[in-house]
């Protein structure tokens, strides 16, 4: 199997958090200018952070937090062994692993906020 790490997976959840951030603003009229002094810019607590605020799916953060870490860390595997070699690398994952952490990030790229 040959997958990508960061844009498929760590980017999609990327992309729900700024599409939840801006539900946040539209809907609960959250102040732009306040969010971009105290939001947090790393994924993790950004995802805790819209988790306090009641805009984090049902399937819980733990969950999510524990797929982008487990995507993360097979990104930067990646990522070494390509600076190791400075060409393409094929980096081995485990299979059940990775679908059970992938179903977690799709059921959140999927989630419709209600």
């Amino acid at each position: 199997m040959t997958v990508g790490f960061k844009s498929s997976y760590l980017r999609a959840v990327q992309r729900k958090l700024d599409l939840l951030t801006i539900h946040g603003i539209q809907q609960h009229e959250w102040d732009i200018h306040e969010l971009a002094g105290y939001m947090p810019t790393a994924t993790v607590e950004r995802i805790e952070f819209l988790a306090t605020r009641g805009l984090i799916f049902p399937g819980g953060t733990d969950t999510l937090i524990r797929a982008y870490g487990w995507f993360l860390q097979q990104y930067h595997r990646a990522q070494h062994d390509y600076k190791k070699l400075r060409q393409r690398t094929r980096t081995p994952f485990n299979h059940q692993s990775f679908e059970t952490h992938r179903q977690a990030i799709l059921e959140f790229a999927y989630w419709k906020l209600q």
